[in-house]
């Protein structure tokens, strides 16, 4: 067993994530400590930032689609967040976030996923990175414009929020997707 203690003090396995372990606090708390690019940028941009412009730039979908783009790095939130470049090596790790993301998150929040969110998902992060490396990278290495050409200024606001701020509003996003699923839901039975 490979364990560790979350924010709100659960103890829990790495290895064998259940989803009565996941609870959007930690999840909330945790991205919005962690800072995207190993930390290598300008300012600190956390990964709840991250995941709230991600939802935000994704097109307006249903709130369940919504809700899988906001938590589409929530793994991170238990198992930290490898740059990109890394990942393509660890091999296990990625099994273990995939996990994550399947048994525990998904079955928690009753996220299936389809190939096509899947797909949308790879677009809409590949979409967003340029504004995120044009926005907090000074100067843009020669590494970032050969992967991508500079955005149109205006379309994304990166504002590299404090913490809590990061954390408010991720929390803020949660509850009216959840909201709105519910809503949703009722809708359909009615």
């Amino acid at each position: 067993m490979v364990q560790m203690q979350t924010f709100t003090g659960k103890i829990v396995d790495l290895q064998s994530p259940t989803p009565d372990v996941v609870d959007i606090e930690d999840v909330a708390h945790a991205l919005s400590m962690i800072c995207r690019y190993g930390g290598h940028c300008d300012e600190f941009y956390s990964v709840a930032e991250h995941s709230v412009v991600l939802e935000e730039f994704a097109a307006r979908i249903s709130p369940k689609e919504s809700l899988f783009f906001l938590l589409h790095d929530a793994a991170e939130a238990y198992l930290g967040d490898v740059v990109s470049p890394l990942k393509k090596v660890l091999t296990s790790f990625v099994e273990l976030e995939k996990l994550w993301r399947m048994l525990a998150i998904g079955a928690r929040y009753d996220l299936s996923t389809t190939p096509e969110m899947e797909d949308q998902l790879v677009l809409l992060e590949n979409r967003l990175v340029p504004h995120e490396v044009w926005s907090l990278f000074h100067p843009v290495s020669e590494y970032w414009t050969r992967l991508y050409q500079e955005p149109e200024p205006g379309q994304v606001t990166i504002r590299c929020w404090d913490p809590r701020e990061a954390k408010r509003r991720f929390l803020d996003r949660f509850r009216a997707l959840q909201w709105a699923i519910k809503q949703e839901e009722a809708e359909q039975k009615g």
